[in-house]
């Protein structure tokens, strides 16, 4: 089922418009919507078991009950609640991998529903999953950290899952009484260097007084919050009792969490609640029966639990009474999180009109956020630029041409149309290492020519108050105008903004994937008359599920290329020498991410650590031994002053990354094959040592100011 459409959803005096694929809600509130009513639950916690692999004393489930669920009966009843009108199901427990048919389950509800489907694992079964047979499946995967299992390795795991395109997001949940406040910032930034998008805290629910936050705890969360490098979500069972700002006051601004209206859960023995820590509940057989007692039971769902903790301390108005508002519309995007971050692509064409005939090429076929098109499929399949991971990927949201710039753009965790990339390469364009799972808002750099008398009025209408961002910046160069803005919510828009500010005088623009500020753009243009060489090297990396098959795709690859390229390959990662056309192509077939190189002089970057050992059963694995940065820089040094025969270099370890208690080594050089070549030698000593390898190139701003200078003077002629 396609989840890239809007399913509409009414609420208590209000319309819902959901996203499946982006978790992106739209919530239109106006005199036409104020008699619309709950024709079913938004949302369904499912129990599919209860059998869990941990004994947490704090857990919600009820260990009496059974599990009654088959990949057949619940197939049935979920997609009866989603013809009903409902959106999203999350799945808990138990631990819904230790479910005999899970994944097939899952498969079942991608291929026919449009539900957007969710699962919360303790991840000590996470090394089991399929998760290649779940591409497109999750919407997101939320790993419960509990310090007596190893949360980071699951992680890691998670991380790669995502890297492979398995999964697209993941987050944590993570239980907060006042003892835990005090490792909640590092526990954090952890978190945040793993690639979890967002946190959701909890709160003991039924645990004793003294597991709940005091009014100090209380104050101390809202400022971590505040402080927090990634997002965080507060369980409703907390109530308003931490003050941050909220989009919402509960489920329709009701000041209630909305268990049994907003949501319900769905008990392992075939039972429906309000939520999982309510004692009252319900058999049901089939969806009608769920929608039965949704709507018939509503006083009995409005209680508050009798556990200590909840925030529901009195019964909740469920009547779908809802006063007179003010009209309104709230976008915001959300599952129980989203890790997406910005997809670009950037092909530079050797004139506008090669860059205006790759574009027509495509839009016919072209159907924006959606999976592509017969008539791209047809199109890459016929070019042969398909990747392995065609069936996963998706439309650009916006496609547009400026100068000799073709531009695409869309959410994504990871690189979404890696075909139009190819397919750029083939037509001749050089396309723009990076540009994926970005996070801040990229840079849009430019260069404007005018005549002499002109340029001061240019310098001012880029800065004036309207125009453009505010923090655009730009400097004289010459004839030329050197600017530098953030990207609006549109390239497009952005574009057209230039353009008007430009008033007709040439203008050339492009993407850059970090921010350029007044200080770094100065020291650039002083610098214009340096002479720049380019080189034909590039990177591949390979993403598969394993560190074995990763290593297997980057070696068969390097075996591929080597009749027509110089090659070393370190891992998941190769380096290569030669028709950057062709290999490009070839790259993307084969599976890899691909990174073009200019600068003669570049830096190699490496990451090294020890992972966890495997658990065994009954016994808590010991922690790996940490990777020492001494250690890499003793065996390492003499390796490259060998590889590189004389060549200056620098050498930089560190300890780092904190998440893995490994380390760092960055390594600048004009010989970065030979630096593969070192590492690989000092990896083969390692083998109980994973390692990461990069390369970037060292003057890639450089690159694109003359890239952009050249375009406006060719214009201008």
């Amino acid at each position: 089922m396609h989840q890239h459409r809007f399913r509409e959803h009414t609420l208590d005096g209000a319309a819902l418009f959901f996203q499946p694929a982006t978790g992106t809600h739209v919530r239109v509130e106006s005199t036409v919507t104020r008699a619309f009513r709950r024709q079913a639950p938004r949302v369904v916690m499912f129990g599919i078991t209860n059998r869990c692999n941990l004994r947490c004393t704090f857990c919600s489930r009820d260990v009496g009950r059974p599990s009654e669920w088959s990949v057949d009966s619940a197939h049935d009843v979920l997609a009866g609640l989603s013809a009903a009108g409902t959106l999203e199901v999350a799945f808990g427990g138990g631990e819904p991998f230790a479910f005999r048919g899970f994944t097939d389950l899952l498969v079942r509800l991608r291929d026919t529903t449009p539900l957007a489907l969710h699962v919360t694992t303790n991840g000590t079964l996470l090394g089991d999953v399929d998760w290649a047979a779940l591409r497109g499946a999750l919407g997101m995967v939320r790993l419960s950290l509990y310090d007596e299992v190893d949360w980071r390795a699951a992680g890691v795991t998670l991380a790669r899952a995502v890297h492979s395109r398995a999964i697209t997001r993941w987050g944590a949940n993570v239980l907060v009484d006042d003892d835990a406040l005090a490792m909640l910032p590092r526990k954090l930034d952890e978190l945040a260097a793993l690639g979890a998008h967002d946190v959701s805290l909890l709160s003991y629910v039924g645990a004793g007084p003294a597991r709940r936050l005091s009014s100090a705890g209380e104050s101390q969360l809202g400022r971590i919050i505040e402080g927090s490098p990634l997002p965080v979500r507060l369980s409703v069972c907390l109530g308003s009792r931490v003050l941050v700002p909220r989009l919402f006051a509960g489920a329709d601004d009701s000041g209630d969490c909305g268990a049994g209206r907003d949501f319900v859960s769905i008990t392992p023995d075939r039972r429906v609640q309000s939520c999982s820590f309510q004692d009252a509940s319900f058999p049901i057989e089939s969806a009608a029966d769920v929608l039965r007692v949704w709507s018939r039971e509503r006083d009995a769902l409005a209680q508050a639990s009798a556990r200590d903790g909840c925030a529901r301390a009195v019964a909740a108005p469920m009547d779908g009474g809802v006063g007179p508002r003010a009209a309104s519309v709230r976008v915001w995007q959300s599952f129980s999180g989203n890790n997406s971050g910005e997809c670009i692509m950037v092909a530079r064409f050797e004139t506008a009109e090669d860059a205006e005939k790759y574009l027509a090429e495509l839009l016919p076929g072209f159907v924006a956020d959606e999976g592509y098109s017969a008539a791209w499929r047809e199109l890459f399949a016929r070019e042969r630029v398909a990747t392995p991971a065609i069936e996963y990927a998706e439309s650009p949201r916006e496609m547009l041409v400026a100068g000799r710039s073709v531009f695409a753009a869309t959410s994504a965790a990871d690189d979404a149309f890696p075909e139009l990339r190819a397919l750029a390469w083939k037509r001749g364009a050089h396309v723009l290492g990076g540009g994926i799972h970005l996070h801040d808002k990229p840079t849009v750099l430019f260069v404007i020519r005018a005549r002499p008398d002109d340029v001061d009025a240019l310098l001012a209408a880029v800065t004036a108050k309207g125009a453009l961002s505010d923090a655009a910046i730009a400097l004289p160069h010459g004839e030329l105008v050197l600017g530098a803005v953030p990207a609006g919510d549109t390239l497009a828009e952005t574009v057209a903004q230039l353009r008007a500010v430009a008033r007709g005088a040439a203008l050339a623009l492009e993407i850059f994937f970090a921010p350029v500020d007044a200080a770094t753009l100065t020291r650039e243009a002083q610098r214009l008359g340096d002479r720049l060489s380019e080189t034909s090297r590039m990177t591949f990396a390979f993403w598969a599920q394993t560190p074995e098959e990763r290593a297997a795709g980057a070696a068969e690859f390097a075996r591929t290329i080597a009749a027509e390229a110089s090659a070393s390959r370190v891992q998941n990662s190769v380096i290569a020498e030669g028709g950057k056309k062709r290999l490009a192509v070839l790259g993307y077939r084969s599976g890899a991410s691909v990174h073009p190189l200019l600068a003669t002089r570049v830096r190699v970057h490496a990451q090294l650590w020890r992972d966890a050992p495997p658990r065994t059963k009954g016994k808590r694995a010991p922690p790996p031994a940490i990777v020492q940065a001494a250690d890499v820089e003793r065996s390492l040094e003499p390796r490259l002053r060998a590889a590189l025969g004389g060549q200056t270099f620098t050498l930089k370890c560190e300890a780092g990354p904190t998440w893995r208690q490994g380390v760092s080594v960055t390594i600048e050089t004009e010989a970065p094959r030979a630096v593969y070549d070192a590492l690989g030698s000092m990896a083969a000593e390692m083998p109980d040592v994973s390692i990461s390898v990069g390369v970037s190139d060292s003057s890639s701003l450089a690159f694109a100011l003359r890239r952009l200078i050249d375009e406006v003077r060719a214009a201008s002629r």
